[in-house]
């Protein structure tokens, strides 16, 4: 066993959820990996169901998870059954150059982590790195301050954590995520048939008096009324998800890099591309005025953003339907 290790680290596109940032961080380590992600993850997701019970829509990126790419090697052992040997699992794993996406370990024993010492969370993390040194792992994760980043959490609190979940019947993984080594060319018929997909959403094909997932360009509209059950009260300012926004913006930045990169394959011009980018900074103002108002609750900024994001929805459907006309066209 090394005395230690430390994977490449960086903040990806995708870092909403834990998942997603461990086949950034694998797909990355791949000279053409990002390449994967442009062409799937081309559409969002949410929640159908009622706010008033779940006080969230749940906005995330579809099909970022690591078991969604065939570019990425996955082994997963169980914590039920091998938390005795959690810590020599992850070290191997680490040593044979494997990200470790952690789930169900209690933030509450993880110095550094964003629920440390105030909340018991069954939470995930990715395991970077160790150090025999001083006895830590490195862990890319929210800390206190809710800023992702790599923290170094001391290896017993990682197995105080451990026992805490199973202790209460919370049963955690640990999933080793590596890149293959084969050929990642971008997938133009993949693209454009994903991309159909995001745009062929609404309310008719997703409606919101039935439970299950939404997809593509309807998510708008559960956000904006998601914005308006805030405004109203019917979501308490207290129960609020501050980080409804941030899929929506990470969306909007890949989407940007997959025009691009098309544009740049095919030899178009760069109209659609620039057409594109005030979407991105749009989006990136829109969550900061979420943020703002999380902070220091100004319920005035809700029907601005909801505007905003109705503009946003008009502009991306406008753009990428012309987008996938001219790529069936090529």
């Amino acid at each position: 066993m090394a005395e230690s290790v430390a994977l490449p680290f960086f903040v990806p596109v995708f870092a909403t959820v834990q998942g997603s940032v461990a086949s950034c961080l694998a797909l990355a380590q791949h000279p053409d990996g990002y390449r994967a992600i442009l062409n799937q993850c081309t559409t969002v997701t949410c929640k159908r169901r009622t706010w008033e019970k779940i006080s969230t829509p749940d906005v995330f990126i579809s099909g970022v998870a690591p078991r969604n790419f065939k570019q990425l090697q996955t082994y997963t052992v169980s914590l039920r059954y091998a938390s005795r040997f959690a810590g020599e699992v992850i070290k191997q794993m680490l040593n044979d150059g494997y990200y470790v996406n952690y789930t169900k370990i209690d933030d509450f024993y993880l110095p550094g982590k964003s629920w440390y010492g105030t909340r018991h969370m069954p939470h995930d993390g990715i395991i970077c790195g160790y150090d025999e040194a001083d006895k830590t792992y490195s862990v890319a994760a929210y800390d206190i301050n809710w800023v992702f980043t790599l923290i170094r959490i001391p290896q017993d609190c990682l197995a105080l954590g451990i026992e805490a979940c199973l202790a209460e019947g919370e049963y955690g993984d640990l999933i080793g995520v590596k890149v293959k080594e084969v050929p990642i060319p971008l997938d133009l018929k993949q693209i454009g048939k994903r991309m159909k997909l995001h745009l062929d959403s609404s309310l008719e094909i997703y409606p919101p008096n039935q439970n299950g997932k939404a997809y593509g360009l309807v998510v708008y509209d559960y956000l904006m009324r998601y914005m308006e059950d805030l405004y109203e009260g019917r979501v308490s300012y207290e129960k609020m998800d501050w980080r409804v926004l941030r899929p929506i913006w990470e969306h909007k930045k890949c989407m940007l890099d997959r025009i691009r990169a098309v544009e740049e394959e095919l030899g178009w011009t760069n109209t659609l591309s620039v057409a594109y980018e005030p979407l991105l900074e749009q989006a990136d103002h829109l969550r900061m005025m979420y943020a703002l108002h999380h902070r220091k609750r100004r319920d005035s900024v809700l029907p601005r953003i909801r505007e905003g994001l109705a503009r946003i929805k008009e502009s991306e459907t406008a753009i990428l339907n012309e987008f996938v006309e001219q790529l069936e066209n090529y």
